[in-house]
């Protein structure tokens, strides 16, 4: 399971760098390309319920 949560971590890292890398050359997807993988890895971590309070952390620090 360990491995699977920082395979995602990882691609979850890779996809951002990709995306900023065309938001810095003026290409926008408007989130269309955005993997939210976030939910996915804290379940997988034993999270059953993700708050919103949550959420607005990662994004506020994303």
């Amino acid at each position: 399971m360990k491995e699977i949560i920082i395979s995602l971590i990882e691609k979850d890292l890779k996809n951002n760098q990709l995306l900023n890398g065309l938001y810095s050359i003026g290409l926008t997807d408007d989130d269309a390309y955005t993997l939210h993988l976030d939910m996915i890895i804290s379940k997988l971590m034993g999270n059953k319920n993700v708050s919103d309070s949550w959420l607005a952390y990662l994004e506020y620090n994303s």
